[in-house]
């Protein structure tokens, strides 16, 4: 441990509480219990980062016909994501997201960096992030994926810009079915300038569906971009076969995901 580490734990404690799993002990660097940080499996690890998601509905795409829309060979946007949307890591994104613990997004950034190169994403020659509401990010006090955007300029030396607008207000994603987020975000988003030639590098936080991310796709595309990529800190493996499993009877699965305020 460096002097400037000693005196960092020194004046500034570490928080008192796990995210993982509420551990009071104290924490791995100020947001995880080492027991937590034990638990991460980073997707890169395993060579397992890049995804291709269909560009009709954000299903993750294997080949053949879509599990979810039924299009055979459908265009696909490709993605990457350092971690699986697991119980510690969606406490984490909680914490950022909602209660500004703004201290991760450098190492979050970082994580999505590894996860770029495992996935063999490096041609982007712009960033950008998907886009709060002006009411929400009022609310707010900040848009979670625009730090996460300039934290992976910094990293990457690629400039960052905000080039997408979020048109109206839309009902919390979280609290719909897959159909019902395809339709919630219908014609939401526009780009705010010309992209021709651009291939561009969206950030946000979590996939889940992979609505938000084909639709802020398109917007980017209708703009003249040649190419978008996708990056995320986490990806929900299974999401929206969940909500067409147990949408129709308010199932125990779908109840654990409406705890989250997503």
């Amino acid at each position: 441990m460096t002097m400037l580490e000693y005196l960092k734990e020194l004046l500034i404690a570490p928080r008192a509480n796990c995210m993982g799993c509420g551990n009071v002990k104290g924490c791995e660097r100020d947001w995880l219990c080492a027991d937590c940080y034990a638990r991460l499996a980073p997707l890169y690890m395993r060579n397992a980062a890049r995804a291709e998601i269909c560009a009709e509905c954000g299903e993750t795409y294997t080949g053949g016909v879509c599990g979810v829309c039924g299009r055979r060979k459908p265009e696909t946007f490709v993605a990457a994501a350092p971690y699986e949307y697991d119980d510690v890591i969606r406490a984490m994104v909680r914490e950022f997201k909602f209660h500004g613990v703004w201290r991760m997004s450098p190492w979050m950034a970082d994580e999505m960096r590894r996860a770029l190169d495992n996935a063999g994403i490096r041609d982007f020659t712009l960033i950008t992030p998907v886009p709060l509401h002006f009411t929400r990010r009022f609310e707010r006090g900040y848009n979670q994926s625009e730090k996460l955007a300039l934290e992976l300029s910094a990293l990457t030396g690629v400039r960052c810009e905000n080039v997408l607008r979020r048109m109206r207000a839309t009902r919390r994603q979280a609290l719909l079915s897959a159909a019902e987020r395809r339709e919630n975000l219908k014609d939401v988003f526009m780009a705010l300038r010309p992209l021709d030639g651009e291939t561009v590098l969206l950030v946000d936080d979590v996939r889940t569906t992979g609505t938000t991310c084909v639709r802020c796709a398109h917007a980017l595309k209708e703009a003249g971009a040649q190419n978008v990529r996708i990056v995320t800190f986490a990806c929900a493996v299974g999401y929206t076969s969940a909500f067409r499993k147990y949408r129709p009877d308010r199932g125990t699965k779908l109840q654990k995901i409406e705890k989250d305020p997503f």
